[in-house]
């Protein structure tokens, strides 16, 4: 549990929701580590912020491996030369299914009239401070289109 309280991800939802967290805050590392050693992965494709959970993964399989015999494959990192998708709806956050604002993501089950909406309202520039900040969403977004 100190370890994954020690997560940015489990520090940054902890103090949003001023308590201390859900179960699946706790679980949500775990399951994913769970589904990466399930299928006995070697290699897993993450972003920069998966990181610790890889390492976690990493961690139980050398743990598990030690004590009952070499049964997992350690996997290894992928990382991505993508930058973070940034929401379409607040160009200063990260893309996320979680969003509440469901303009903000794109998912691969919208449809394209979705899709085509979604960019309409998509922010485009409310300040001139956020133009830096717009330019990122842009090449975050010519980033991903170009992994087509």
């Amino acid at each position: 549990m100190p370890r994954i309280q020690s997560f940015p991800q489990w520090k940054v939802k902890n103090a949003s929701q001023n308590y201390e967290g859900t179960v699946g805050l706790f679980t949500y590392p775990v399951l994913q580590a769970a589904d990466i050693l399930l299928y006995k992965s070697t290699h897993v494709p993450v972003g920069e912020d998966q990181v610790l959970h890889l390492e976690l993964a990493r961690d139980i399989a050398q743990h598990f491996n030690k004590k009952y015999g070499n049964f997992f494959p350690v996997p290894k990192a992928i990382l991505s030369t993508t930058k973070k998708v940034k929401s379409l709806r607040d160009p200063t956050a990260k893309m996320s299914k979680s969003d509440p604002q469901k303009l903000g993501t794109l998912n691969i089950t919208d449809s394209p009239e979705e899709i085509v909406l979604k960019f309409r309202k998509a922010v485009t520039d409310f300040t001139s401070e956020t133009n830096k900040k717009l330019m990122n969403l842009f090449t975050g977004w010519s980033e991903v289109l170009s992994l087509h």
